[in-house]
């Protein structure tokens, strides 16, 4: 579907609702008969494809934090 910028102006919670409830589709928005932008639902990333990407890959030492405090006094101490 392709609407002008007036009519997008005028129908926006309407045609923001069309779009959540297909969940699928998206709306040309033009400009003088030319597209400019398009309004599509919002997805959610997937929580597990962000969370946990490096275990199993990544192996941090166990004295990884050995020398938080000298840092923090390089920084000039607790904030």
């Amino acid at each position: 579907m392709q609407i002008n910028i007036a009519e997008a102006k005028k129908r926006l919670s309407e045609l923001i609702k069309e779009i959540s409830e297909d969940n699928t589709g998206s709306i040309v928005i033009a400009r003088y008969g030319e597209p400019v932008a398009v309004l599509s639902a919002y997805k959610k990333p997937s929580p597990s494809k962000r969370i946990g990407v490096g275990k199993g890959i990544i192996d941090a030492p166990n004295d990884l934090d050995q020398h938080n405090d000298e840092i923090e006094e390089l920084f000039g101490g607790k904030f």
